[in-house]
């Protein structure tokens, strides 16, 4: 039985020949793995360590360049640049915490520009999905293959600032509606264009909660996000893909 298999026999509530393994790590410590085991290729580590899903992303299209001057192809080879800072497609500037582990946001477009001046990254620029297309075909005989495709409402608040965001939903809603659509119209065309390499999986969904409640209300999620969320599953499930909701936090 391969990864492939044991996956989807899993969430068809059938009996794989072990439980299935995923693993989400960080930089740091993934090459603390390597040097622990001895293995460079990370590959071969996730095999290693019995992994069985495999993560499609969507990449920056060629020749984009962190505002640190290091380009996403190298990222791999050069982790302390990658947390030097960097300016994202959509305009948003991130710099690393003093450890050097996370990142916070020191500029979001949205509260210096108009939303209708808001610049949406190209989803046909060249070699956006070159990446992918090159991991589909190398996985998805063996793997369970997932496309990332998060997120909504954060998206929304890297945009606007967290607070600001939050202010919108409850008193500036005309906003807080129009800058959500643009998102989630991007959004499903991406999760499409996932679909369409061949992924069995699209991975949607927010962070919503802290360690101990909600963000924001049932009321306020039922408002602006559940609709939301129902039509971009409604739409990706046309392309005959499996729907991963990630949230984190005491939901």
């Amino acid at each position: 039985m391969n990864s492939k298999e044991r996956v989807l026999l899993s969430i068809e509530h059938r009996a794989p020949d072990r439980v299935p393994l995923d693993i989400n790590i960080r930089p740091e410590a993934l090459l603390k793995l390597k040097q622990y085991f001895g293995i460079e290729d990370e590959d071969k580590l996730l095999d290693k360590l019995g992994i069985d899903i495999r993560y499609i992303h969507m990449m920056p299209p060629q020749g984009f360049q962190l505002k640190s001057g290091l380009t996403y192809s190298n990222i791999s080879k050069d982790y302390a640049s990658f947390w030097a800072t960097l300016l994202d497609e959509w305009g948003i500037e991130w710099v690393p915490v003093s450890s050097g582990e996370y990142w916070r946001i020191t500029y979001y477009p949205l509260q210096h520009k108009k939303l209708d001046d808001l610049v949406i990254p190209d989803l046909n620029a060249l070699g956006r999905f070159e990446e992918a297309v090159h991991r589909v075909k190398k996985y998805k005989d063996k793997y369970y293959v997932i496309g990332v495709n998060s997120s909504l409402f954060e998206q929304a608040w890297f945009l606007r600032g967290y607070e600001v965001f939050i202010k919108d939903l409850y008193f500036n809603k005309d906003y807080a509606n129009k800058l959500l659509d643009k998102i989630l119209a991007w959004k499903i065309e991406q999760g499409k264009r996932l679909a369409e390499l061949g992924v069995d999986a699209i991975q949607i969904g927010d962070d919503l909660s802290t360690q101990f409640d909600l963000m924001l209300s049932p009321k306020i999620l039922e408002e602006f996000l559940f609709p939301r969320y129902r039509k971009w599953i409604y739409e990706l499930k046309k392309k005959h893909v499996q729907i991963f909701f990630h949230t984190d936090g005491a939901i």
